[in-house]
């Protein structure tokens, strides 16, 4: 089945998980980062991305890409 269009599903582990996964949707430098790792042709297909955000005194820092990972989904 597809959709025809974009889906976009972020989500972290508790507030500050989820603060980062917001700021890298928008960041052009992290989404840049991504293009390098996965090359510019990935973005009409499936991805994953691992993130990692450290959290001092309450307060999220930036995220930081852990891993990324193209996904291929056989249709039947």
């Amino acid at each position: 089945m597809s959709t025809d269009s974009i889906v976009v599903v972020i989500g972290g582990i508790q507030r500050h998980g989820t603060d980062a996964a917001s700021q890298f949707v928008v960041s052009p430098h992290l989404l840049d980062l991504v293009n390098q790792q996965l090359g510019s042709n990935w973005t009409d297909k499936n991805i994953e991305v691992a993130l990692r955000v450290y959290v001092v005194n309450g307060k999220a820092g930036a995220p930081i890409i852990e891993a990324t990972h193209l996904l291929v989904i056989a249709l039947d």
